[in-house]
């Protein structure tokens, strides 16, 4: 369900370094997956974002279930909302804590 609305959805734009499938840059991939083992397979991406910026740079990557980050990741059944403007994909997403409460993470 979720990978059929990151396809549809998604933008895709190189120049931002926003990809979905099946134009996932696979060298780029290839080498993210290499450091980051939480993901088995290169064919579990469904989307995926690349960001560089002053100080930082980074990976969000999409699965049909799962957004992964560099500080961790959450369900797609969490997400709230995602904003795109140029380079920048901010995502809001309901993460549930003890006590009932649900904070919404900025990525």
């Amino acid at each position: 369900m979720y990978a059929d609305i990151l396809k549809e959805k998604f933008p895709q734009d190189e120049k931002n370094g926003l990809y979905r499938i099946p134009q996932l840059p696979a060298v780029k991939l290839g080498r993210i997956l290499t450091r980051d083992t939480r993901i088995s397979s290169p064919s579990d991406v469904v989307a995926m974002h690349l960001y560089s910026g002053t100080f930082s740079s980074g990976t969000i990557i999409l699965t049909s279930t799962t957004c992964f980050y560099e500080d961790g990741s959450f369900l797609l059944e969490d997400l709230k909302e995602v904003q795109v403007n140029g380079s920048r994909l901010t995502i809001f997403a309901s993460q549930k804590r003890s006590g009932g409460q649900n904070p919404t993470t900025n990525l």
